[in-house]
């Protein structure tokens, strides 16, 4: 009960981030840059996919507990093969989960509950977290079914 609280919880907060989120800029990477493609995606599935990227990411002044702690250089940009640095700074409106090797990182490790958290010195907060994949899509998943 206390999991589905938190959970709706964090939905609330998440439609209303949303509302400020560029999903064009998050979804962009996802069809590999093509603007005609994302387009024509249909609405309720391109609502989804980008509440998803939306959802698998917060910002925190501490480590989560159980959190394994990476560093931002293992980030790799999907089109470029490109690795992050650490004067990478985090814009949680246009991050997008699709465009970097996030899902990759989360298949490392064994199960769906693994927490990462990637140290991010030049921004206003200094931890970006990664929720684990059974968050982030159950929180997707109460976020859309709250919005039918």
């Amino acid at each position: 009960m206390k999991r589905i609280i938190i959970l709706t919880g964090l939905c609330l907060m998440s439609i209303s981030g949303l509302l400020a989120q560029n999903c064009e800029a998050i979804m962009l990477p996802y069809f590999g840059g093509n603007e005609q493609r994302m387009h024509e995606y249909p609405a309720p599935k391109f609502e989804w996919r980008c509440k998803y990227s939306q959802n698998a990411f917060y910002v925190a002044d501490q480590v989560p507990e159980n959190a394994v702690v990476r560093s931002l250089t293992e980030i790799t940009e999907k089109s470029t093969g490109k690795k992050l640095t650490e004067e990478f700074v985090v814009d949680l409106e246009t991050l997008s989960y699709y465009a970097y090797n996030f899902l990759d990182m989360q298949y490392e490790y064994k199960g769906d509950k693994t927490v990462i958290c990637f140290p991010t010195p030049k921004s206003e907060h200094p931890y970006l977290v990664l929720r684990s994949l059974n968050e982030t899509f159950a929180l997707t998943e109460l976020c859309t079914s709250q919005n039918k």
